[in-house]
């Protein structure tokens, strides 16, 4: 180590020796051309720390001191060295010596001229690595690329000089002359010209020149810069001429400015009398004094289209107005066409006429024929966004400028009355000059209208937008674009206790009726709707049919509230009988504990019926005594339901998707293996009362019946003997065999189709040995777990209860031994007989069913009449036998339907099996009401004869008035707030009592009352008056008249009176045609 140390020191001695020798000498160039120079003999200055020398070049050394002055130097590269004489240090600088200028040309000829306020030069050089300047006149210069634009310059002759400068600094220059001689530029005025009725007017001015700036004057005005947006002040009458001109960026003006001549023609452009407000172009004087417009005048929003050319005349003076013929619209909606003269009466509201809606002519005057106005081009339609107007519409005009067109429309199909007749709806639609028709405000409504047999009362909708954002395809309204939004105070499902909806709401797109929406809070217990099925709330939504259907969301109880859903989907289909039916994915059923039934269904029908379906998926954990022994027991269920409710019961069947997982699981640990032979196949009833679940027993070919569990709600599970086809147990004192010791005797029954002998033993499970009569033998299987089987018996274990079961298929009656195998030992011996399989026989004869039933101890057998709709206890037959039942067939839709029997054995439900069959009649409907009769008078209407009524062309009897609809007189809320925006709440009121007034002269009431029908809940009355208004009422049992207040004074009311069941199933109409003339 000490060696190597030694060496490595010598080393660094040697290599750092000359470092260290020379660490004080040094040499540097302070001044001097490094790169490109212009000077051919440059000069250095250096700092030395001892003796140097120069050299340049490949010359030779000399001594210098500080600096060095080189002589005269070609142009090229060079080299300077200056080092100590010692040679320990040195620098070197490298140069060349350029002192050639760059050469530099411009392209194109000398001394041009250019037409404009800029010119481009092009250039260049054939010495690389040159940068360029340009510059104009005497200007400085600039850094400039090729080619090179000019500043704007003004007209005259220039200079144009380019100079290139190479990397030593020399400069070439190349200069190029140009004459600019730039024209003025052109001036563009673009508005109106010639005559105009405008006084407002407006301009554009350009120039073909780019960043002109602009001048405008007005007739004899100075002039004035302007933007290109020209607005000059408003115009008086007469003529006058507009003049701009454009200077561009050099200052050149344009000498010849544009000009726009025009003549503002003297006219107004409103005309007030009294309420009504004509605005239009222009109103000129004619030689009477008089105004007069040519074209298309609005009043109060109301357009005036003049037909043929004429002009449109407004008499200020006398307050008249003479419009010739005329194409009435409001917004799109055309209301007449025809001739129109009127006199404009006194008052805040006034009436300008009246119209018929399909025929566009006038129904307060007589009308005159017009071949122009027949002929009109264009859009003749009467829609209201979709609706479609009809009947006997009114225009009235009110104070500030405004008017109210009070009429009806035809509403969806889906809408009817109680015979499926369509409905229309009355309409109030406003307009005024500024914002013409009021969409916003427009309303339409209906007291009472019937989807399917659903009751929806005082219905209205609102104009909600065109093409809203917010609208969304709902029911049979794909892609809404007009929209409506509404609502009804109530919607009421036809059932028994009248399940009333409040908070409706409901919507149209494009005229289309889209959905209606509604809820009901009925809190707890909640509200009947029959059959002990309760409701406590609902949230619907009804959608066009057909059938028409109602869904939602709902929460109900049933079975005397023992069967709750607590929300579920809601769904109401229209139909005789209509359905209403609730799911759910759960339902809880309250007996001695909670039971889950999942995806469960309950269906209530108009004709009274309830049916209910379910899934079972739930766990008896249950403890008692059992003959058997002390059982705890949790018993698995998973299975189908399907049955019926009436009242605080209900019955269903059970088919399970196979069996019942084949064991039952004792003490919540070991499991009692049921072989597949014991149970292939499960089925069973559940109800009310308890639930039953029986496999079908097969041993070798031979059905014995079916063996399994059963359980009263509340009660202790019965497993294996008492249930399904086993009879109970029946202990027996079995006696000593001599034959083998610990043997044991017992005798059994004669004539059985299968008898169960339970063999319990002490501390396991027995393996035995059965010996009967004829020498029959069964032996057990040794391995617990495995059942022996043999063309005449099966054995299987149960380890919890230490019992061997040995099923005998038709054994011999008599004596028969069990023998215990080495090992084990006999406690108790048990056998219980098969009861026979439940049976019943009937018939039905007219109105009795006649039963054949075997009798069986403990055994309870009802029969149920089911059909479409249709779920009614007929009666219950105790302990078997024959005989006879009488019944009334349910209320509910006729055909065919079942008799069906459930077998109830010692209190749990065995079987339920279809016994017969009969024809029902036909469904009841309510008779032909007696005698209607129409007179005159009668005193105040009991209902407002604003009900919206129905297009019924079909029926020949309203054939003549198939294209009126109803005429709502229920809107004076909404006129008197019209007309309190124009003129005050009193305006008003006044307004409202002068048209009472006045059409009290050509109004009359009427009374209608009938005879009642057989059968007839209540009634439906619709009632078709000259007018083209269509009423539509509903009337109670003992209700049977209809007043009307404001009925026309003559032409001819048409009655049809309906009777109603009490889920509005309509019967054959009664009618009357009666002249309010007194004609015939």
């Amino acid at each position: 180590m000490t060696r190597t140390l030694a060496l490595l020191a010598s080393l660094i001695v040697l290599t750092l020796a000359p470092a260290a020798l020379a660490a004080g000498s040094e040499v540097h160039i302070t001044s001097g051309p490094e790169g490109a120079t212009r000077e051919s003999a440059p000069a250095f200055a250096f700092t030395a720390t001892d003796a140097a020398e120069c050299r340049l070049d490949t010359g030779p050394w000399n001594p210098c001191a500080n600096t060095f002055q080189a002589p005269a130097l070609a142009d090229g590269s060079h080299l300077f060295v200056v080092r100590t004489t010692d040679h320990s240090a040195n620098d070197i600088r490298s140069f060349r010596v350029d002192t050639v200028a760059p050469a530099v040309t411009i392209d194109g000829a000398d001394d041009v001229t250019v037409n404009d306020i800029s010119t481009t030069v092009s250039f260049g050089s054939p010495e690389g690595g040159v940068e360029f300047s340009c510059a104009v006149d005497g200007e400085a210069a600039v850094p400039c690329t090729t080619p090179w634009t000019t500043p704007v310059l003004t007209n005259g002759q220039r200079s144009i000089r380019v100079i290139a400068t190479d990397e030593a600094g020399n400069a070439g220059v190349a200069t190029r002359l140009v004459k600019i001689a730039a024209a003025p530029p052109e001036t563009v005025l673009d508005g109106p010209r010639g005559s105009t009725r405008d006084r407002e007017l407006h301009y554009g001015v350009s120039a073909d020149r780019a960043g002109s700036t602009f001048e405008c004057k007005v007739d004899e005005g100075e002039w004035a810069k302007c933007d290109a947006a020209f607005d000059p002040p408003a115009f008086a009458p007469g003529a006058h001429t507009v003049l701009a001109r454009a200077t561009d960026a050099a200052g050149n003006v344009d000498l010849t400015p544009a000009g726009a001549d025009v003549t503002v023609e003297s006219c107004e452009t409103k005309v007030t009398i009294g309420v009504l407000e004509a605005v239009a172009d222009c109103f000129t004087r004619n030689e009477n004094g008089n105004l007069e417009a040519e074209g298309s005048v609005k009043v109060n929003g109301i357009t005036f289209n003049a037909i043929g050319g004429h002009k449109l005349v407004f008499d200020t003076k006398n307050k008249k107005l003479a419009l010739g013929d005329v194409h009435l619209k409001l917004g799109s909606m055309t209301l007449y066409k025809g001739d129109l003269g009127y006199a404009v009466p006194d008052g805040d509201r006034v009436t300008l006429a009246k119209f018929d809606m399909k025929t566009h002519s006038r129904t307060d005057v007589k009308s005159k024929d017009s071949e122009s106005a027949l002929d009109l081009e264009g859009d003749d339609n009467a829609n209201v966004q979709g609706f479609q107007l009809a009947g006997e519409a009114k225009l009235e005009l009110l104070k500030g400028g405004k008017a109210l067109l009070s009429g009806n429309v035809t509403l969806p199909n889906v809408f009817t009355d109680a015979e499926g007749n369509g409905l229309s709806g009355a309409v109030q639609i406003g307009s005024d000059n500024e914002q013409g028709v009021h969409l916003s405000g427009i309303q339409i409504k209906a007291p009472l209208v019937f989807i399917g047999k659903v009751e929806v009362h005082n219905f209205f909708v609102n104009f909600a937008g065109e093409r809203n954002g917010d609208a969304k395809g709902t029911c049979n309204a794909d892609s809404p674009g007009l929209r409506w939004e509404g609502g009804a105070e109530k919607v009421v499902l036809p059932t028994p206790d009248k399940l009333t909806v409040e908070s409706v709401g409901v919507g149209f797109a494009d005229g289309a009726f889209s959905y209606a929406k509604g809820t009901l809070q009925g809190g707890s217990p909640g509200l009947s709707i029959g059959a002990g099925v309760r409701v406590q709330k609902i949230a619907i939504s009804v959608c066009a049919g057909p059938p028409v259907t109602v869904e939602g969301r709902i929460a109900m109880t049933a079975a005397d509230g023992k069967l709750t859903i607590p929300d579920g989907g809601l769904l109401f289909k229209g139909g005789d009988p209509w359905s209403l039916r609730a799911e759910a994915p759960s339902a809880v059923f309250k007996a001695d504990r909670d039971y889950t039934f999942k995806d469960v269904f309950v269906q209530y029908a108009s004709s009274g019926a309830i049916d209910f379906g379910a899934r079972v998926n739930f766990s008896l954990g249950l403890k008692g005594s059992v003959p058997i022994g002390s059982l705890d027991a949790a018993l698995a269920i998973d299975a189908g339901v399907k049955g019926w409710i009436e009242g605080g019961k209900f019955n269903a069947d059970i088919d399970a998707t196979g069996c019942f997982t084949g064991k039952f699981t004792i003490g919540d640990a070991i499991p009692v293996n049921i072989p597949k032979d014991l149970c292939p196949k499960i089925s069973g009833v559940v109800s009310s009362t308890g639930i039953g679940l029986c496999g079908e027993l097969k041993v070798g070919d031979k059905n014995l019946g079916g063996v399994g569990a059963g359980y009263a709600w509340g009660g202790a599970l019965k497993f294996m003997a008492g249930t399904c086809d086993v009879g109970a147990w029946r202990a027996t004192r079995p006696s000593a065999s001599a034959a083998s010791p610990g043997a044991k005797r017992v005798t059994l029954p004669g004539g059985q189709r299968g008898v169960l002998v339970s063999v319990r033993g002490i501390g396991r499970v027995p393996v035995v040995t059965l010996r009967g009569p004829g020498g029959a033998v069964v032996r057990t299987s040794a391995d617990v777990d495995a059942a022996a089987k043999t063309a005449k018996s099966l054995a299987f274990a149960n380890r919890g209860e230490k019992t061997v079961y040995v099923l005998l298929a038709t054994p011999r009656g008599g004596r028969w031994t069990v023998e215990p195998a080495s090992g084990s030992q006999i406690a108790e011996v048990k056998v219980a007989s098969m009861r026979p399989a439940a049976s019943v026989k009937a018939r039905v004869t007219g109105h009795r069913v006649t039963y054949r039933i075997p009798r069986v101890k403990g055994q309870t057998v009802t029969f149920e009449e089911r059909g479409r709709g249709v779920a009614h206890v007929l009666g219950t037959v105790r302990g078997g036998g024959r005989g006879t039942l009488r019944f009334t067939p349910a209320d509910g839709a006729g055909g065919t339907r079942k008799i069906v029997a459930t077998v109830v054995q010692d209190g749990l439900p065995r079987k339920r099996m279809t016994v017969a069959t009969y024809k029902a009649p036909r469904r009841a409907k309510p008779g032909v009401p007696g005698a209607v009769n129409v007179a005159l008078g009668g005193g105040e209407t009991r209902a407002s004869a604003s009900g919206a009524g129905a297009a019924d062309a079909a029926r020949p009897d309203e054939a003549d008035t198939a294209r009126a609809s109803s005429f709502s007189r229920s809107v004076d809320e909404s006129r008197r707030s019209l007309a309190g925006e124009a003129g005050g709440a009193a305006a008003g009121r006044a307004g409202v009592a002068d048209t009472a007034r006045a059409s009290a002269a050509t109004k009359r009431a009427l009374t209608i009352t009938w005879k009642p029908a057989k059968g007839a809940a209540r009634y439906g009355v619709r009632v078709v008056l000259p007018d083209g208004r269509k009423l539509f009422f509903l009337r109670d049992a003992d209700d049977r008249s209809v007043r009307i207040a404001d009925a026309p004074a003559d032409g001819r009311v048409i009655v049809r009176v309906v009777g109603l069941r009490a889920d509005n199933g309509t019967g054959p109409a009664a009618t009357s045609n009666t002249s309010l003339s007194g004609g015939k």
